[in-house]
């Protein structure tokens, strides 16, 4: 690949992303010649490199440093919607660039009315998913935002809300807008944007109980969608809030029954720790979580066989296999949450089944440009969960006007 020049690095590895074909001789090929060459990468080939190697989870640090010294170097040449996917696969690595971010953060902050909904939501996103709390870019992020409310996909709209409340930065009018935009188009929601906005609600400690009924319906039309993460995530949150719509809980013990061997021992935990916090005793769930402490119950670490046993007290039940876990409920157990790690994981999810990215036809492959949600031919609606952007990467051809 000598005589590959930053175009064709950038184009090719964005191609097998697309593909999700994670060839590793060949990456390693591409990653070798970038860095031949990186003086030589404009914006758009930084950001799609980065998009690139985010969605193939490829952690290749020189390639990913070199790329971050390159955004340094350039960072007040670049566009917004650079800025954005750029952050956003780092964001997605979990890879901290601390000058790197600084950087596009800045620039953000100071060019923020020149980001469109997506580029919004990828900061967002980025910022939560690396822990950097920009109070300043953040406020004027929630104020654009709420001024492009419309413009935002379903997606866009729950990972914003998943944003804010991971970061613990509680706008209340930015939920309260984006509770009010989402609720417009609810049923054209996915299930997996459906949980994460319940998670990002009840976290928020902003909730409104009003919002949280709707989504439970919501959530009743689908239940069978749901993998077992959003089961025991979803129990967790209306919980956590003290919202006992008994339809619901039971819609989720009879779904989580029929999947309970699909549950990891960490969700098993958080649903037994659901039931026991609103005090409802579901014998048959109870029953299988039981059935499967038997079967595991070697596997669980002591955090969960802890929070297992104060369930099981708390609901008058024995359980043999916990036999040796602290059983006195203490507060610590009845305000805890999911750790970091899994609301990552639980937000990931709801990104990882999006459409590939559209290049336009017969014009020069130049990637990374205003995205097209849609197949050539069709148009967008506002209800539509939307395909690429953060989770689908740079797309081509103009965002389409409401």
């Amino acid at each position: 690949m000598l005589d590959f020049n930053s175009q064709h690095c950038a184009n090719t590895v964005w191609a097998f992303a697309v593909l999700g074909i994670r060839n590793a001789p060949l990456l390693d090929a591409i990653a070798s010649a970038s860095l031949r060459i990186i003086n030589e990468f404009c914006a758009q080939d930084v950001s799609n490199i980065a998009w690139s190697f985010a969605k193939l989870s490829r952690r290749d640090t020189r390639v990913l440093e070199a790329l971050a010294a390159e955004v340094v170097r350039k960072v007040r040449t670049y566009a917004p919607q650079n800025l954005s996917i750029t952050a956003y696969a780092y964001g997605q690595l979990i890879i901290v660039e601390h000058a790197m971010m600084d950087g596009i953060l800045d620039q953000a902050w100071s060019r923020i009315s020149e980001f469109d909904a997506q580029g919004l939501s990828n900061l967002a996103w980025a910022m939560a998913k690396l822990g950097i709390r920009h109070e300043p870019l953040l406020q004027s992020l929630s104020a654009e935002a709420m001024s492009k409310i419309t413009n935002f996909t379903n997606q866009e709209l729950a990972m914003t809300a998943w944003s804010y409340a991971k970061l613990g930065f509680l706008d209340g009018e930015l939920l309260q807008a984006i509770a009010e935009e989402a609720r417009a188009r609810l049923q054209d929601f996915r299930h997996q944007d459906l949980s994460v906005l319940v998670w990002a609600f009840s976290r928020s400690g902003a909730h409104n109980r009003e919002v949280m009924d709707v989504l439970a319906w919501e959530v009743l039309d689908r239940i069978h969608q749901f993998i077992p993460q959003d089961l025991s995530m979803m129990a967790w949150a209306y919980a956590s809030l003290g919202i006992e719509n008994r339809q619901l809980m039971e819609a989720i013990s009879a779904e989580s029954i029929a999947k309970i061997t699909d549950f990891s021992m960490q969700d098993i935990a958080h649903m037994a720790w659901a039931f026991a916090k609103l005090g409802i005793l579901d014998e048959e769930l109870m029953a299988a979580i039981a059935a499967q402490l038997a079967g595991r119950g070697g596997k669980a670490e002591a955090q969960h066989r802890s929070i297992l046993a104060s369930a099981f007290t708390k609901l008058g039940l024995a359980v043999p296999q916990l036999a040796g876990a602290p059983a006195k409920p203490s507060a610590a157990c009845w305000t805890a949450e999911p750790d970091a790690a899994q609301a990552n994981r639980f937000a990931d999810g709801a990104q990882a089944d999006r459409p590939p990215p559209a290049k336009a036809a017969g014009e020069r492959v130049r990637l990374g440009g205003r995205r097209s949600e849609t197949p050539p031919g069709q148009g967008r609606g506002r209800g539509r969960s939307g395909g690429g952007g953060a989770a689908g990467g740079p797309l081509r051809g103009r965002r389409s006007k409401k």
